[in-house]
């Protein structure tokens, strides 16, 4: 019988709200700092397309800036899913070891 009143306790409902507003504010920073890091990524690849003349140097520095800006998002995308995963309440240390070793074995198998 306890267990219907636990969902009127407020003191859950405020660290759940508390909770919701941390997880929508970091998805809400992470946007706002992957925004930014594309339109540097894009000024930065104009300023390069102006000062380069020959169209094999001009494609390289599109890939460049593909690389560039996949990267960017797969950096933020994982940096805001782990806080995003820490706030919840899962532990971020047992994820950041595996994604090393992840890491080493592609570093080893692309050599």
């Amino acid at each position: 019988m306890s267990d219907n009143f636990e969902l009127l306790n407020l003191k859950s409902w405020d660290v759940s709200a508390v909770t919701l507003i941390r997880v929508a504010g970091t998805i809400l920073i992470a946007w706002l700092v992957h925004r930014l890091a594309m339109r540097v990524i894009r000024s930065w690849l104009r300023r390069i397309g102006r000062q380069v003349a020959d169209t094999e140097q001009a494609r390289r520095a599109e890939t460049l800036g593909r690389v560039l800006h996949n990267l960017a998002t797969v950096i933020v995308t994982l940096i805001a899913g782990i806080l995003v995963l820490s706030e919840l309440g899962v532990s971020a240390a047992p994820i950041l070891g595996a994604a090393g070793v992840v890491g080493l074995a592609v570093g080893f198998g692309a050599q």
